[in-house]
């Protein structure tokens, strides 16, 4: 099966972790931010096949980082 390289974007650090498990076990590698500053920077630096969005955020929402993509 293919794997992709997801980044995981919640300010709720439970869900981070609860979403990266499952991720890893089904072979896929992935990166973490806590908030949609995080996010764009990786999205700058790094290629991903997926992103995990979380709409509502403190700072940067999650429309507004889509917006941003």
């Amino acid at each position: 099966a293919a794997v992709g390289n997801v980044l995981i974007v919640d300010d709720d650090a439970a869900n981070r972790h609860l979403l990266a498990r499952g991720l890893h076990r089904q072979g896929h590698t992935f990166a973490l931010a806590a908030d949609g500053a995080t996010a764009l920077e990786l999205l700058r630096d790094h290629p991903f096949d997926v992103v995990l969005l979380d709409l509502l955020m403190p700072g940067l929402s999650g429309f507004e980082v889509l917006q941003r993509i």
